[in-house]
């Protein structure tokens, strides 16, 4: 039976979105705990200060030009003025602070990648392109990053500015709320439908811009020979058939992604439509003030931007969930060839250090090299190993060093198994 190793280019099975969060915590955002409390109470600062604009639009209407308080103004204006430079500031600040995370986040990820890559078998670089890995390390993780930086903070700063005008809006007039917001659970059934379309569409993408990166990997480590038998034109279109796939699959994504928006700005338009009938009407029977109602119309449209982005991220998180899912699956891949715990050493001031070859057998996934193969080779002497090209004289080498381990037999050196000896003492 021929030794395997997992193939990156297969769709890698879903994980759940709450384990695969859990895992980025615990070994990515808890080490930024401080760094992450700063920058929520700076968001903190900059969604409330939505709030806190909204609600002056009340008296501002009701007072100051009702009643043409003039010299008022000054000092209306430049409270709004604070108000969007604390906002500016606040947004700055966290920006910062989000920015030094992701970037962290992601150095961390592309070390621990490559740490662990480098201890998997020769056998999973048989199987698995060069390019296909370097888009997992370098495309992958780099999208990672965005789950901080893209959606963590954008949930956060977005829940507190929703919050804030909601409070808002329910202290002028809850009525006015519930019918502003009645068409939001309408929302729910479409955006279930697009992640499962999205979520298909970005595995489609990310696994034919592995293939791209493979495609130009081969054409450029293997430019001679395209050179030598013109196979300029069939290289070309090889590659532009993978690009063309991921393109197209990029635009489903893309467009179902943008599809979030436009349906919750059908559901805003139906809530204002409510709120002119509903609102308008109290406002000219005398129920309402203008000021009351300006106030909350402020609240409202402030608080379906941040609505539409959050709404946004739900469907992109599928996206990235994507690319989350093949960096776990690749650190999750463990090496066929592995050590004991206490290794058995060699005695190198005895004369037993013969090496046999005992019936061993060893077939790559899709080659078959030797079966039933034994020989000694005695010790303090010159052993030649002769063969044709391809007979397996490497692989001899490779099997003595346990870069690969046979499918059958057992190799000894001094009458122990190579198995259960330490790899440094067999490399290096």
């Amino acid at each position: 039976m021929p030794i395997t190793s997992p193939r990156l280019t297969q769709e890698s099975e879903s994980h759940p979105s709450g384990k695969l969060f859990r895992w980025l915590w615990s070994y990515y955002l808890k080490s930024q705990t401080n760094k992450i409390a700063f920058a929520l109470i700076f968001m903190t600062i900059q969604g409330s200060t939505l709030g806190a604009l909204s609600y002056m639009i009340e008296p501002m209407f009701d007072e100051i030009f009702a009643n043409k308080l003039t010299e008022a103004l000054v000092w209306v204006g430049l409270t709004i003025l604070g108000l969007f430079c604390l906002r500016g500031l606040a947004g700055f600040i966290s920006t910062m602070i989000i920015v030094s995370v992701s970037e962290r986040i992601k150095l961390n990820l592309q070390k621990d990648l490559m740490d662990h890559i480098l201890t998997l078998d020769t056998m999973f670089f048989e199987v698995n392109s060069p390019g296909n890995i370097m888009e997992r390390v370098l495309g992958d993780s780099d999208v990672v990053k965005m789950i901080w930086s893209g959606y963590i903070a954008t949930g956060v700063r977005g829940c507190i500015s929703i919050a804030s005008l909601m409070f808002v809006a329910i202290s002028i007039d809850p009525l006015w709320t519930l019918v502003t917001c009645l068409g939001i659970p309408l929302l729910v059934f479409p955006i279930i439908w697009l992640q499962r379309q999205i979520r298909k569409s970005t595995q489609i993408h990310r696994r034919a811009s592995s293939e791209t990166t493979v495609r130009l990997d081969e054409i450029f480590h293997g430019i001679h020979a395209i050179k030598l038998n013109l196979l300029e034109n069939n290289q070309i279109s090889r590659f532009v058939s993978k690009a063309t796939e991921s393109r197209r699959a990029s635009i489903r994504a893309a467009g179902g992604n943008a599809a979030v928006p436009f349906l919750v700005d059908v559901v805003a338009g139906l809530g204002f439509l409510g709120l002119l009938i509903l609102g308008g009407t109290e406002v000219i029977n005398g129920e309402k003030t203008t000021g009351e109602f300006m106030s909350f119309f402020t609240a409202i449209v402030l608080m379906f931007d941040p609505f539409r982005r959050m709404s946004g991220l739900i469907t992109a998180w599928q996206m990235t969930r994507v690319s989350l899912e093949r960096v776990y699956v690749l650190l999750e891949t463990k090496p066929n060839i592995t050590q004991i715990t206490k290794p058995e050493t060699l005695d190198y001031t005895g004369d037993d250090l013969e090496i046999v070859f005992e019936d061993v057998a060893f077939s790559y996934p899709d080659l078959e090299v030797f079966d039933n193969l034994s020989f000694k080779i005695p010790p303090q002497k010159m052993t030649a190993i002769v063969g044709a090209s391809g007979a397996g004289k490497t692989t001899v080498f490779n099997l003595l060093a346990r870069i690969f381990d046979p499918t059958e037999g057992t190799v000894r050196i001094g009458g122990i198994d190579i198995k259960t000896m330490g790899l440094p003492e067999l490399r290096g």
